[in-house]
């Protein structure tokens, strides 16, 4: 993606500045309610909504933080939440639809990651939504742990 101010759809911040955004909105009547909100609020020691504006403008919070609570809140049936997956689910496959030009035919891809592989619901969504865009596409199991493949592309 182009980072987190420009893109980066589907990440983790991504997905934890939707939930603020969430509770937000919820907070001032835009939205519906969302389990998100005491999640949120609990996660980060804040009294309420309004105190997160000063904490998140200070850049004194990695909203990508607040992304394992959208996926316990959308597991527990949080609509707010389940609707921040989807989308954060589709966006990311998505990114696949972009880079399918530059690989024609069947193209293999492996989740890693802790939202991907620990929030089967994320995953899960991911998976439709790349044999729903992406068909040539295949679920495989990653050839190395992740630091092992950062090593293997730095020095390439």
């Amino acid at each position: 993606g182009w980072g987190r101010f420009l893109g980066d759809e589907g990440s983790g911040y991504a997905l934890g500045r939707a939930a603020f955004v969430a509770v937000a909105r919820a907070h001032d009547g835009r939205g519906p309610a969302t389990a998100l909100t005491e999640a949120v609020l609990t996660r980060f020691a804040l009294t309420d909504p309004t105190a997160a504006i000063a904490e998140v403008y200070a850049g004194r919070l990695d909203l990508a933080q607040a992304a394992p609570l959208v996926t316990q809140a959308a597991d527990a049936g949080d609509a707010v939440a389940s609707a921040i997956l989807d989308t954060g689910a589709r966006e990311l496959a998505a990114h696949l639809v972009a880079l399918q030009p530059q690989f024609p035919g069947r193209v293999d891809v492996a989740l890693i990651g802790g939202l991907l592989t620990g929030a089967a619901s994320y995953g899960a969504a991911f998976a439709r939504y790349l044999n729903d865009l992406v068909p040539a596409a295949r679920l495989v199991s990653p050839a190395a742990d992740p630091a092992r493949g950062a090593l293997f592309l730095a020095s390439a």
